[in-house]
């Protein structure tokens, strides 16, 4: 039994032929039976994707708001302390020293 590679790895056209009508049929066939399923499946998959995408964008405005909110009451409780003077190390009178002495451990 004598094997001769070259047989295999020559190019024959009418091989190449072959091969390139079965792949259209077959592509003709998918496209003709499967088509409708593909394309509705990735639509799906896209609007899937560009809602969340779109509740991706909503979550980060939406903490940004939170964000400038919390800056906003933290500069208001700051200013509130400065004109109480809780906070300052030179306070007036023995609340503002009683605040900043963290000494009693709690």
């Amino acid at each position: 039994m004598d094997i001769n590679i070259s047989n295999y790895l020559r190019l024959d056209v009418v091989d190449m032929i072959m091969v390139l009508v079965s792949t259209l049929i077959l592509c003709l066939f998918a496209k003709h039976f499967f088509w409708d399923y593909v394309s509705d499946y990735f639509q799906k998959r896209h609007d899937a994707i560009a809602a969340d995408l779109k509740a991706g964008a909503d979550a980060k405005a939406e903490g940004e708001n939170y964000r400038q909110q919390y800056e906003q009451q933290l500069a208001g409780a700051k200013g509130e302390a400065r004109e109480t003077g809780y906070g300052t190390r030179k306070g007036t009178g023995s609340a503002g020293n009683e605040t900043n002495d963290c000494r009693c451990g709690f």
